[in-house]
């Protein structure tokens, strides 16, 4: 996830378009990404998109847990305001949705407002 905003902060600003085409499948980090992306949002028709909650395989001390865990919440809440500014549906939706692994079909991501057009 951290690699995927690091990108997304980068062409954010950008002065030129970024277009991008998902084929096959975009999941988790790589969905936020192409719902992200400043340009065209594209998928093939056959493409799988999933976004799912924040997950992880930590351990160690108590205090390091939960300063993880306080850390990943946020990570959770970034991505889900990301995908509700993306698309049209809200934040809470996708809280909901990506309880577990949610995938979409191209046509339900055009639907949900994830990507622009199918090719």
């Amino acid at each position: 996830l951290y690699e995927a905003l690091g990108i997304i902060d980068y062409i954010s600003p950008l002065p030129v378009k970024v277009n991008m085409i998902a084929r096959g499948r975009a999941m988790s980090a790589a969905a936020l990404m192409l719902a992200c992306t400043t340009g065209t949002r594209a998928a093939s028709k056959m493409t799988s998109i999933m976004v799912h909650e924040i997950s992880t395989a930590n351990q160690g001390k108590a205090s390091d847990i939960k300063a993880n865990a306080d850390h990943l919440q946020e990570l959770e809440d970034l991505t889900f305001q990301l995908l509700a500014q993306k698309s049209n549906k809200d934040e809470e939706f996708w809280r909901k949705s990506a309880r577990k692994d949610f995938f979409l079909t191209a046509a339900k991501a055009k639907e949900y407002g994830l990507i622009d057009v199918i090719v």
